[in-house]
């Protein structure tokens, strides 16, 4: 997870600076700062239920602590609306939080990983499971580091084996597991400083880029890779793959796509050109 930009910059003291009425402004300011750090090390607080919401009786109080896909979606399907989505897996994190209760930690965790898949899968529009995925990164940030390299490190592999033998099978399935990768990373993530997640992820995107050929039959999602990348890179101040080009060229000279797509290749390509600049 990205760290929180500091609103001011931290001002040298040293042992030499002369007594004056005014040091006792450094000390506030150094009292100050102390604050701001332990603000920054806090766990990232996104939901904050009013009276009404924590009230409400239409809705359980204690679930089941779901272990797999398919529990979250049945515990989900509970709700009539996104915003009892949000009361329903906060009650959950509630019940079953591990910093109170240790002993539900292992538990908790898979629930996490249930929830990052069912979030991918089935309900990446959800706000509300957007909003407890990003403050569970907060604390467990490495469990969804190692979920991600994970499926990163499988895709890649299959790409590998694809690239050998030419296969054909499956390929919506494998650009759609891509572009869920790429969301994770920007929807919920925020960019971590993690250089091996995304080297990982920047390894698996290029070999999609090296057998773009096999792929343009699934041009949509092909070209929803290429817009994840190119924000991915924006965002993380990187050089774009050259291949990325390349591959919208193709896109740009697919006569099989009508006008509306190759609408949205050229304003993809004016994005491009502007964030090479």
């Amino acid at each position: 997870m990205g760290k929180i930009n500091k609103a001011l910059n931290r001002s040298n003291f040293k042992n030499t600076h002369k007594p004056s009425f005014g040091q006792g402004n450094h000390f506030q300011q150094r009292f100050q700062e102390r604050e701001q750090n332990r603000e920054e090390k806090k766990d990232l607080k996104l939901i904050d239920l009013d009276s009404s919401q924590q009230d409400r009786k239409d809705i359980k109080f204690v679930f089941k602590l779901p272990q797999t896909t398919k529990s979250v979606k049945k515990l989900l399907e509970e709700a009539q609306s996104d915003g009892d989505k949000l009361i329903i897996l906060q009650r959950v994190r509630d019940y079953y939080n591990p910093i109170l209760e240790p002993k539900h930690t292992d538990k908790f965790k898979q629930f996490v990983v249930c929830l990052i898949a069912y979030y991918l899968q089935q309900d990446i529009e959800s706000e509300a499971v957007c909003s407890h995925l990003k403050e569970l990164c907060s604390q467990f940030g490495a469990l969804f580091s190692a979920y991600l390299k994970s499926k990163l490190t499988k895709i890649l592999q299959v790409l590998k084996e694809l690239r050998d033998s030419a296969l054909s099978e499956d390929l919506d399935k494998l650009l759609g597991q891509v572009v869920d990768c790429q969301a994770l990373v920007i929807n919920v993530l925020e960019f971590p400083n993690n250089s091996k997640l995304l080297e990982v992820l920047e390894q698996t995107v290029g070999h999609v880029y090296q057998m773009s050929d096999l792929f343009m039959g699934e041009s949509q999602l092909m070209l929803n890779v290429v817009q994840n990348d190119i924000l991915i890179c924006g965002r993380l101040h990187k050089k774009f793959n050259p291949a990325i080009s390349m591959v919208l060229i193709k896109m740009m000279n697919d006569g099989e796509r009508g006008t509306d797509f190759k609408v949205q290749v050229q304003d993809m390509v004016k994005d491009h050109l502007r964030g090479n600049h």
